[in-house]
């Protein structure tokens, strides 16, 4: 395998007019990336992506590996018809990744949707494969959305062997959004003119059978806390026109 090795490249530059990736297109994507023992750093710019990326292996027992990306700016691209590449991220996940990345300005549609950060890893807790993230948070001058999760086997499941996938694992979430205007929040989302103002918070959890990037509506389970506030609802009738202090908890999700 050594003698092999030494005959794969270690540095790559690629230049692709158009990428056809997670149901979109990426034009003029240009890729720099060089190996060093088991990293792959690359500089990657396209029309809608300017950053610098980082790939290591098999960091801890179970991982794929870790990724570390930084972008100045990702333009999320309007979703097109399916790929290949796509139908296999699909599949049910056996692993995650470690994660520690920083998008400094994330727009999709057309709208800043703010600065992204996120942080995650892998572990084992008895020797069950937890993936942990430890932080998400997306914020923007109206609100921030903050969120940490665990993807794991539950704890009175007792598979028969590494291979066993008849056991689910599930992801549990937690989530809060602090909102500081409701009416230019709802803007940014393409409802503009819906809500006049509004502040307060969002919280609650969240969990279903399976990996933590599709959620399983059948499992679906969890509580919603609303506490908002100083807000007017310009799109609603009659007595439900002034939207005062407010509070409610809804179970299961819906």
């Amino acid at each position: 395998m050594e003698n092999v090795a030494q005959f794969l490249p270690t540095r790559a530059g690629v230049h692709i007019t158009t990428l056809k990736l997670l149901d979109r297109r990426w034009e003029n994507v240009v890729v720099d990336a060089s190996q060093t023992d088991r990293k792959w750093q690359a500089n990657v710019t396209s029309n809608q992506v300017s950053g610098d990326v980082a790939w290591t292996t098999e960091l801890t027992r179970g991982s794929p590996g870790a990724l570390q990306a930084q972008f100045a700016k990702v333009v999320i691209p309007e979703k097109t018809e399916g790929d290949m590449a796509d139908k296999i991220i699909r599949k049910p996940l056996r692993s995650m990744p470690s994660i520690d990345l920083t998008v400094n300005e994330l727009v999709f549609r057309g709208r800043d949707l703010g600065r992204l950060e996120v942080d995650a890893h892998n572990d084992f807790i008895t020797e069950d494969p937890v993936w942990t993230l430890d932080k998400l948070e997306l914020a923007n001058s109206d609100a921030t959305l903050s969120a940490d999760a665990t993807w794991r086997t539950p704890g009175h499941a007792i598979p028969v062997d590494d291979d066993d996938d008849s056991i689910p694992r599930r992801t549990s979430v937690n989530f809060r959004l602090d909102v500081k205007n409701g009416g230019q929040l709802i803007d940014r989302f393409g409802l503009p003119h819906t809500v006049n103002k509004g502040d307060g918070t969002v919280s609650g959890r969240a969990g279903w059978n399976g990996g933590p990037t599709t959620i399983n509506m059948t499992t679906l389970d969890g509580n919603v806390n609303v506490d908002l506030h100083h807000g007017q609802i310009l799109r609603a009738p009659g007595a439900a026109k002034w939207l005062g202090t407010s509070a409610c908890a809804c179970s299961p999700i819906c």
